[in-house]
């Protein structure tokens, strides 16, 4: 189907064909996987209100932060720098190094755990397993 050209009633129509179709352990995953899509919705489906309402948001915390704070900061992170509290983030080859990556990871798995709804439904460790995405694969 042409996402250009179909109405969304078409692809609703198409869904609960496939779904009607599917085992019941395929239709369970496809219910799950639109639980997920209604509950994370892409950052191209925000509101142009929610936009300029973050933008807005970013703009005053900038305007509240004064040059003598900002210059601060700097100072503190070269004191860090020449005193050696930082860690390299890249190894001599310039690869990330594990610690650093692992430190990342950590920060990434967060950021995905506070940005999740409350009431979103977790996937199956089915629907996420090798065995549920290759179901019909030898």
């Amino acid at each position: 189907m042409d996402m250009n050209t179909q109405p969304q009633t078409e692809y609703v129509k198409a869904i609960s064909e496939i779904a009607a179709a599917a085992p019941l352990a395929r239709t369970v995953q496809l219910y799950e996987f639109a639980m997920f899509l209604q509950a994370h919705p892409r950052p191209a489906e925000e509101t142009l209100e929610a936009i300029a309402a973050d933008e807005a948001l970013w703009d005053a915390q900038f305007a509240a932060t004064s040059d003598d704070k900002l210059a601060r900061l700097v100072a503190s992170v070269q004191e860090e720098i020449k005193t050696g509290k930082t860690r390299p983030m890249f190894d001599e080859h310039g690869e990330l190094s594990d610690t650093e990556f692992e430190a990342l990871a950590d920060l990434l798995a967060e950021e995905f755990t506070a940005s999740i709804k409350p009431n979103t439904p977790p996937l199956s460790n089915y629907t996420v397993s090798r065995a549920g995405i290759y179901e019909d694969h030898p």
